[in-house]
């Protein structure tokens, strides 16, 4: 019997142990409000469920409006970009928004986020056609 309770509380513990609560995983996403040129991270970031509302172009700032599950935990995100633009006229930028969903609740939420464009102005152009991941228009951007 004192074997069975030993060996009882030895289990309890390291189920415990191994309880991962998401809100204290780090993500690799910073929540930044401008744009990550990264090929590694453009391909291998988090995807994690959202819908794209809403975007605009305001004074070089891509304002997006998202809808996600979610409501009792944290999430992150970054918009990125791989290095390349591509070989058309007029001039294009693949970019997507990265998102990891710390959050396992299930409530409808949408939120505002803004990213400043002016990391991917070309002096050669004044004009890029942005391609968003998960948007079915192109996004005319004009500095």
């Amino acid at each position: 019997m004192k074997f069975k309770i030993t060996f009882l509380i030895f289990i309890t513990v390291i189920m415990v142990g191994c309880n991962n609560d998401d809100d204290t995983v780090k993500s690799s996403l910073e929540n930044s409000n401008k744009i990550r040129v990264d090929e590694d991270l453009f391909s291998t970031a988090p995807n994690d469920d959202f819908e794209i509302i809403t975007t605009t172009i305001t004074d070089n700032n891509l304002n997006l409006t998202i809808h996600y599950g979610g409501g009792c935990g944290n999430i992150y995100y970054d918009l990125i970009s791989g290095n390349d633009y591509t070989e058309t006229e007029p001039i294009q930028r693949n970019i997507r928004l990265a998102f990891d969903d710390k959050d396992n609740c299930e409530a409808g939420i949408e939120i505002d986020l803004s990213f400043d464009l002016t990391q991917i102005q070309i002096s050669s152009t004044d004009r890029i056609f942005i391609n968003l991941d998960r948007w079915e228009n192109q996004i005319e951007y004009n500095y």
